[in-house]
């Protein structure tokens, strides 16, 4: 569509916004837009992408909404995208969303922390993918840690995971520096390849479980629950 290239918007017929090319930092969703891909605002498609600092929703669009400058559904269930280069260094996400979406705070890497409601019971793959989060409470409607969920998060030094995870995907918490401590319940039986890596952590978890084989099998340092600490 002619307007699409113009402004930077590249949608499809049925209102699928595929890429964003512009060089804007405020964003201003059109209206005809029925759905955004995972990635739209990727900086694959464009280096400006990085500096996006705001999306707003033009008025008449069904589908999304804007909550100070985050993209949303218009239920407001899914939070769609933060934009990287919002000056904020902690947010909260709103209570009532269910679903942080697939590279939801991807990048947004001023942000220290994450105030995740318990009414979130899925957190999408790379979600926090490179952010600058420096702990992740997640909540317990959670089962299953996504692929580089919380990858290459240079500032996470501690992850609690709560008993209703049962599964770790690959690359899960994969990283070059140091997660300093992560505690595993024993209700998480899969651990994906490298889904803890990088850095010298230590699992904290049961005997017995998932997480001390991993942990012996990968040569991380494992406390068991109630053992004598780890020197």
């Amino acid at each position: 569509a002619a307007y699409a290239a113009e402004s930077g918007f590249s949608i499809t017929e049925n209102g699928i916004l595929c890429e964003y090319t512009g060089h804007t930092t405020k964003v201003v969703l059109p209206s005809e837009v029925t759905e955004v891909q995972v990635g739209a605002f990727s900086t694959d498609y464009s280096q400006t992408n990085a500096n996006i600092t705001d999306v707003e929703v033009e008025s008449g669009n069904e589908n999304y909404t804007s909550i100070g400058g985050v993209l949303y559904t218009s239920d407001k269930k899914t939070l769609v995208y933060c934009p990287p280069a919002n000056a904020r260094t902690s947010y909260t996400v709103p209570e009532g969303v269910t679903t942080i979406g697939s590279s939801a705070f991807q990048k947004c890497k001023k942000l220290r922390h994450v105030t995740v409601p318990q009414s979130v019971t899925e957190i999408g793959s790379y979600a926090f993918y490179k952010s600058g989060i420096t702990s992740a409470v997640i909540p317990s409607g959670i089962t299953e840690i996504k692929e580089m969920a919380y990858a290459a998060c240079d500032n996470l030094t501690e992850v609690t995971l709560p008993d209703s995870v049962t599964s770790l995907a690959q690359y899960a918490f994969c990283s070059d520096k140091d997660l300093a401590k992560i505690s595993i319940p024993k209700s998480v039986t899969n651990i994906g390849e490298d889904a803890i890596y990088g850095g010298d952590p230590i699992i904290y978890g049961d005997f017995g479980s998932a997480a001390e084989t991993y942990a012996s099998k990968n040569g991380i340092l494992f406390q068991a629950s109630g053992a004598d600490p780890v020197v």
